[in-house]
């Protein structure tokens, strides 16, 4: 329709300037807000299982990159303040799985320091641990609101989505089960392995 109106040449030069532009801004932060929305959302989830249990870590952490993998060479085609955000979120991201591998090592160097007698380090191997752990918080917190701004961004580029909003109160109530749940299975294992069903095997 647009190249019917301004035809040839000038048709040509607003497919160029204007239309192919606004196709990959639209395509990009369409990719960038599902996987943005996704990694909010599972940063959230564990800052509300941190709440509830500060000394729980959890293996299962990992944040999505595929999206921003795909289109990393097309970033700068978005708006510099926008394509400033996305990348310094990435970065967010990025930093969140080494915070939690060092928090991991601290926590088990003084974990097994605890088990031993005679050991005059423990104190400071808990320190150790517990700084860690705020650091993390303390980045996990960042990037959760580094996460949200980038959305707000990317929404005006990307198509119209609905989306339900979560709030903190539903969050802590899905961990709860969640870890409800957790402690149900682990019992059952727990007494599978403690009085195992001679039937079993056979």
């Amino acid at each position: 329709m647009l190249l019917a109106l301004f035809g040839g040449v000038a048709g040509s030069a607003l497919l160029e300037l204007w239309w192919k532009p606004w196709r990959t801004r639209r395509r990009v932060a369409a990719l960038l807000v599902e996987e943005l929305n996704l990694n909010a959302q599972m940063i959230q989830n564990y800052i509300h299982v941190l709440r509830r249990d500060p000394g729980h870590i959890s293996p299962a952490f990992e944040l999505s990159h595929l999206a921003f993998d795909a289109v990393a060479q097309e970033v700068g085609e978005l708006p510099p303040t926008v394509a400033g955000h996305v990348i310094l979120a990435y970065l967010h991201f990025e930093y969140l799985p080494r915070l939690l591998e060092i928090l991991r090592e601290r926590n088990r160097r003084w974990r097994e320091a605890e088990g031993e007698t005679g050991r005059s380090d423990v104190e400071e191997l808990k320190d150790y641990a517990i700084n860690a752990l705020d650091v993390f918080t303390v980045a996990l917190n960042t990037a959760f609101k580094e996460a949200g701004e980038t959305l707000e961004l990317l929404q005006a580029y990307a198509p119209k989505v609905e989306r339900r909003g979560v709030s903190g109160a539903e969050y802590a109530q899905r961990v709860a089960a969640a870890e409800a749940a957790r402690i149900e299975r682990t019992k059952r294992l727990r007494e599978r392995l403690e009085h195992p069903d001679p039937g079993e095997g056979t």
